[in-house]
């Protein structure tokens, strides 16, 4: 899909900032056919830094995550589903579950209706509460290892929050890998032993490689520009730029 993480909303973010993101989205509400609450944006609005082109992307709530917490003085991971977590979040605070979410916020805000509540355990803000879930929606990488009485336990996969919903094998969901199967290059009796081991780190080695592409490109582009200075006794070019912004990764994986 060429997806990314492009929206920076820290847990940590005032709720007036918190509240002012939210008004960026072009849409939230919920899926009836795909059975989840869904967000719909265009990427430039959250990413005036990046000089970005505009793109809308619609993420999907329904994705298997790990939640990292601490409790007791150690740090535990649990499986969660974002979209389980808003569907009580709503339900906390009387919102329409299959009704326009942003509309919803929107009015309730107007009738200072979304302050602290009992959620998950605690008090909480509805802003605090919905933005926590929704950076959960957007980590797509979900890994984790630790060790409790003699007993390893080791989690690492990929799970995209757009179409057409990549994952990779996990514990918590069914690997899809439609679109992957036309990137093999070697013999079909090892796309099964790589679909099976593919994780969080060949994802992250895959991507590598694909920079590598752009890079070879960049130093191939260097070469044929000098070549031009040459021949017309300018001063060559010392070295190539080899720096890939967003905007480039983007036009690059998008393309």
């Amino acid at each position: 899909s060429g997806f990314r993480k492009n929206i920076y909303i820290s847990n940590s973010s005032s709720i007036e900032k918190i509240k002012s993101e939210i008004n960026k989205f072009d849409e939230i509400g919920w899926d009836n056919k795909l059975g989840s609450y869904y967000f719909r944006y265009d990427a430039k609005k959250f990413n005036k830094y990046e000089n970005g082109k505009s793109k809308e992307w619609t993420i999907y709530a329904d994705v298997p995550r790990v939640r990292r917490e601490k409790e007791n003085g150690h740090w535990s991971y649990k499986n969660v589903n974002p979209n389980e977590m808003l569907k009580k979040l709503f339900e906390t605070y009387g919102f329409d579950l299959d009704g326009d979410i942003k509309e919803q916020i929107k009015n309730k805000e107007n009738k200072n209706e979304l302050g602290e509540k009992k959620f998950d355990g605690k008090r909480r803000n509805f802003y605090k509460s919905f933005i926590f879930i929704f950076n959960l929606i957007l980590q797509i990488r979900n890994s984790f290892s630790e060790s409790r009485n003699g007993k390893e336990t080791y989690i690492d996969f990929i799970a995209s929050p757009v179409k057409p919903f990549f994952t990779t094998e996990n514990g918590y969901s069914k690997a899809n890998f439609e679109t992957f199967e036309e990137k093999f290059l070697g013999r079909a009796k090892n796309r099964e032993k790589i679909k099976k081991e593919f994780n969080g780190d060949a994802n992250g080695a895959f991507n590598i490689a694909r920079k590598g592409i752009i890079i070879l490109d960049k130093i191939k582009k260097w070469r044929e520009e000098n070549e031009k200075l040459k021949k017309k006794g300018k001063e060559e070019k010392f070295y190539p730029d080899l720096y890939i912004p967003n905007l480039e990764w983007d036009e690059f994986v998008q393309g």
